[in-house]
């Protein structure tokens, strides 16, 4: 099996440093022996010693098989070093095994001693000359904490991981396949995924370079050169998260990242999307025309952030007709967000989000940036008067000009009344009349977000799910409804499936209604958080097992009608107006779905009060959502 290559600055590892992990490791461990001896003397009694902890810093010292992995087989310099290390890890083993009778009462000291080990090795990993080295990269200047809970990771309209957390937290280790490699026309992939996924992929991968190199020389009016782009997709976060631990720690929460060393896109399949990888690969691109792979115009003073990020969301987000991508699209979860974020008093002002800095993008408040940073780019090349300008302020800043200085000039200097001329179009761009629409075409969910697990397939128009002891979902995202109807039928074999009404919304989070669907019972309930979901009503409804059973969810003026087999089983009152995330879960359930839309029953009260508003002020009349009700 084929490996990836090995990361660029392998070879000079040792010699930048002088230690390389192993040894620190080893170092760390032994200065926890020691700590654990002294504490043994002084702090008599009996204790069992969690022993399991001393292990995981010799397994962290030890090199990994190079086919587990997606980093390449370790560098020639290093082999004399992991040899010997192997044996000096056995007998710091047997060494720590034979003092854990006599370190009985270390209760507090040894964990705190190891931890310090575990982090001495991931520091050293992390430093300028250790194993995580890509000199000034983005991720480094993201490196953030992860987002609070309600705030997406990630740099897509609906990444998950941190940011869109399952009603009951992940469990089980990622696989331990080897990455396979596979050459298309522009992408190389490698990946664990399943090989007919792959070959999708890459497909998918090879039509979105190609449409992408087009529709940026139109929008730079550049000479844009396809080159070819490799990209790692692993099929669990899990496994994504022990390769960034390694190589970029600062983004272990994020959705994927750029490796402007390597010219590598890194990110995964389960609870992400599609677009993010999209992202990153304009990223890459953006990254050959400002001849800056390391993304240190980032530190310059008023460098638009704004724009590198919106170009990369607007030619990343994507459409799916059959099974071909068409870029690009409109971003329904981006503009869904851009509503309720203007509705709601906490959208960023124009000046402001002209001059962020780098640290927005990432953390609680990295949703509204990139939602505003791409709202922006499609506000500015829908138009025939901005969308020249654009090319025109790219080339300023490429040539070195002052961001702000630059945007004044190419889109005038009013900037209230230029803010105010874009949220009236987004608001226009975001309204909706009475209409069906299919949420599933009937062949393919890349379209939709994959969260927390179980085995999800689609083909001859349904999508069948396999659940395991999580509750495993997918998102779509729509653009914001109020009086609708989501309809679809259910084939339950067995186990528990579920229904999800969300919206996309900063700082809340996001699926609000959870619908259970059983052989003999529905409930609805609550969603305030990942751990705290509340029943609101249950009724009995029959759901003969493998047989198919229409369901039908109802929203209109705050009251929600379930239907199961044409028969109403229940209503309740609801306690929002506006919805643009819906969705499918599944817990140890066996299930399959189809004819899966969204009917909009017409303009609904919370809509009736939106103007179009005007240039020389922002829209007038627009509807409020009430604050959360918190329990």
């Amino acid at each position: 099996m084929t490996e990836p290559p090995a990361r660029q600055d392998r070879a000079t590892q040792s010699a930048d440093h002088g230690w390389s992990p192993l040894l620190w490791a080893l170092s760390a461990a032994a200065l926890a022996v020691v700590g654990l001896m002294a504490s043994a003397v002084s702090h008599p009694g009996p204790r069992q010693l969690p022993s399991s902890k001393l292990v995981q810093v010799v397994q962290a010292a030890q090199p990994q098989p190079a086919a587990a992995t997606a980093d390449g087989p370790p560098a020639a310099d290093l082999d004399a070093l992991a040899a010997g290390g192997e044996a000096a890890c056995s007998g710091a083993c047997g060494a720590a095994e034979s003092l854990l009778a006599a370190a009985a009462s270390a209760k507090d000291q040894l964990p705190s001693a190891l931890d310090t080990a575990l982090g001495l090795v991931e520091a050293e990993q992390a430093s300028p000359g250790g194993k995580g080295r890509l000199g000034l990269s983005k991720r480094r200047l993201f490196g953030q904490p992860a987002p609070s809970e309600g705030d997406t990771d990630g740099e897509s309209a609906f990444p998950a991981g941190t940011g869109q957390p399952a009603p009951f937290a992940s469990e089980g280790s990622s696989a331990r396949q080897p990455l396979r490699r596979s050459a298309g026309k522009s992408a190389v992939l490698w990946t664990d995924t399943r090989p007919e996924y792959a070959t999708e992929l890459l497909g998918r991968l090879d039509s979105f370079l190609a449409q992408a190199n087009a529709e940026l020389s139109k929008v730079l009016e550049a000479q844009v050169a396809a080159k070819p782009v490799q990209i790692y997709v692993f099929e669990s976060q899990e496994r994504y998260q022990e390769y960034a631990r390694e190589h970029a720690p600062g983004l272990v929460n994020n959705g994927g990242f750029y490796d402007g060393g390597m010219r590598t896109v890194v990110t995964y399949r389960y609870n992400n999307s599609m677009q993010l990888y999209f992202h990153e690969l304009i990223h890459a691109m953006m990254g050959e025309q400002f001849g800056d792979h390391h993304f240190t115009r980032y530190t310059r003073r008023n460098w638009p952030i704004w724009f590198d990020e919106g170009i990369a969301e607007y030619l990343g987000s994507f459409d799916l007709l059959g099974k071909e991508v068409h870029i690009p699209a409109v971003n329904k979860g981006k503009l869904a967000y851009l509503v309720n974020a203007m509705a709601n008093n906490v959208f960023i002002d124009l000046p402001t989000l002209l001059k962020a800095p780098a640290e927005r993008f990432s953390g609680p408040s990295m949703n509204i940036y990139y939602a505003e940073s791409w709202g922006l780019l499609d506000f500015l090349l829908s138009s025939p008067v901005t969308r020249p300008k654009v090319a025109v302020f790219f080339k300023k800043i490429k040539g070195g000009e002052d961001g702000l200085s630059a945007f004044r000039s190419c889109f005038g200097d009013n900037l209230a009344q230029l803010d105010a001329t874009w949220r009236a179009y987004l608001y226009e761009r975001a309204r909706t009349g009475p209409g069906s629409v299919q949420l599933f075409g009937g062949s393919h969910i890349d379209d939709w977000t994959i969260h927390e697990g179980g085995q999800w397939l689609a083909g001859g128009g349904e999508i069948s799910g396999h659940g395991d002891r999580n509750y495993n979902y997918l998102i779509k995202s729509e653009l914001p409804s109020t009086n609708f109807t989501y309809q679809l039928d259910v084939n339950l074999a067995h186990g528990t499936a579920g229904l999800i009404l969300g919206n996309n919304f900063h700082g809340e989070y996001p699926y609000y209604y959870l619908i259970e669907i059983a052989r003999d019972v529905v409930m609805v309930r609550r969603a305030w958080s990942a751990s705290h979901i509340e029943p609101v009503i249950q009724a009995y409804a029959e759901v003969p097992p493998s047989t198919w059973v229409q369901v039908r969810a109802s929203v209109a003026d705050r009251v929600l009608r379930l239907y199961v087999g044409g028969r109403e089983v229940l209503q309740t009152r609801v306690d929002r107006d506006r919805y643009s995330l819906f969705g499918l879960y599944l817990y140890r359930a066996q299930v399959r779905f189809r004819g899966i839309s969204l009917l909009r029953e017409g303009p609904s009260p919370a809509w009736a009060g939106l103007a179009a508003g005007s240039a020389g002020g922002p829209p007038v009349g627009l509807p409020d959502l009430p604050p959360p009700k918190m329990p």
